[in-house]
């Protein structure tokens, strides 16, 4: 089963009946950052996907497999990634984890905003 939603409302992707999978915060923004809150339970993920700047994905309980270029990277709580803008990767839930993903808000364009993929949310691997 295969879910999207769009880079920027909130989303609460559902696999049954009161069962969320993967939840999808509201967009935050301060000074020139924003960020969004993430919510994975174990064995979902979120599909290959780049971001439109910088983002750093900070694990705030759980762990997290992030996949770069062929290259695996497990993720621990209190641990952070920095991934450069329009770089594909892809996040697996080892665990159930909580995140915090944040991205340099006034480092592109609108129109690029608008480019860049949609979360795409598979419920398993």
């Amino acid at each position: 089963m295969l879910e999207q939603s769009t880079p920027l409302p909130p989303a609460i992707l559902m696999t049954g009946p009161l069962t969320p999978s993967v939840v999808i915060g509201p967009l935050t923004r301060f000074s020139n950052r924003a960020s969004r809150k993430l919510s994975i339970r174990k064995s979902f993920f979120i599909r290959e996907r780049s971001a439109w700047s910088n983002m750093t994905l900070t694990i705030i309980s759980g762990t997290c497999r992030v996949e770069i270029a062929g290259q695996s990277k497990l993720i621990n709580a209190g641990e952070f990634l920095e991934i450069p803008p329009h770089v594909a990767h892809r996040l697996v839930a080892m665990t159930d984890v909580r995140a915090i993903v944040t991205f340099d808000a006034l480092a592109c364009t609108e129109s690029e905003k608008q480019k860049s993929a949609p979360f795409q949310i598979a419920t398993k691997q």
